[in-house]
């Protein structure tokens, strides 16, 4: 089945569209030296929280996503 131009072009912008809206995560680690996690967004914004916190929040984004 062969996709017309026009249909690939549109998938491909609202693609780009949505990845701009919503970065996605470029890395995750964790850092002994200030035992923290880390997470980088590839938009460039970096988060660090404490590992005992990633349960508080993983409810948070199951909140946010819904």
């Amino acid at each position: 089945m062969e996709i017309p131009d026009e249909v690939l072009t549109a998938a491909n912008r609202r693609g780009a569209a949505t990845r701009d809206a919503f970065p996605a995560v470029a890395q995750v680690r964790y850092d002994r030296r200030i035992g923290r996690i880390v997470v980088a967004l590839s938009g460039g914004w970096k988060s660090r929280f404490r590992p005992s916190m990633r349960k508080a929040l993983k409810t948070r984004v199951l909140r946010i996503s819904k």
